[in-house]
């Protein structure tokens, strides 16, 4: 349901783009920035779930007016239980982006990534022989494809306000998949 309070109220910011005609150049700026992640990890033990705290920090620049490519590194601040006598936890993440965007006016950009994350994980049981489906790094594959959709609304000057949602790993053994939900600053220069 949160993942649909997004989308909405992404809808709504992109809504506008179709009476505007001013566009941004954006070729050869960069940016970094800071957001909030809210990672959420299905299909743990079957339907079971776990939702977790993340800070990450991003490095990117517009290699034309229409394409970016950005590096994140992200680490876990927190853990939680998706069962009693498990708990998870996210030790750190790279990711690599490269995708297309858009600048409907001066203050509002859209943007859509593809790239490919490392992720490593942790558990902690209870029962060492308990939930043998779960490996003990909670992901057995750490490599995975990742992709996100986002927004990004100037605040002030060159700080710009940005929401962002996708999935940043699915484990090819376990089908334990890595949704994303993140907000934050970025800084152009």
């Amino acid at each position: 349901m949160k993942a649909l309070a997004w989308l909405g109220l992404m809808a709504l910011l992109w809504a506008p783009a179709a009476w505007s005609d001013t566009e941004q150049k954006l070729t050869d700026t960069g940016y970094v920035g800071l957001t909030y992640s809210d990672w959420d990890f299905r299909s743990i033990q079957g339907e079971k779930s776990a939702r977790l705290d993340g800070a990450t920090l991003i490095l990117g620049s517009h290699i034309t007016d229409y394409v970016r490519v950005e590096g994140r590194l992200g680490m876990g601040l927190g853990e939680d239980s998706p069962q009693d006598g498990l708990k998870v936890r996210i030790k750190h993440l790279a990711s690599w982006y490269m995708g297309p965007t858009y600048s409907p006016t001066e203050y509002w950009t859209l943007y859509g990534l593809l790239g490919f994350s490392f992720v490593k994980g942790d558990t902690e049981r209870d029962d060492p022989t308990a939930f043998p489906e779960v490996p003990g790094k909670l992901l057995s594959s750490s490599f995975s494809l990742s992709y996100l959709l986002g927004t990004e609304i100037q605040v002030w000057k060159d700080i710009w306000w940005t929401m962002e949602f996708g999935r940043i790993h699915r484990d090819s053994e376990t089908r334990i998949r890595m949704m994303q939900l993140n907000a934050g600053v970025k800084y152009r220069f």
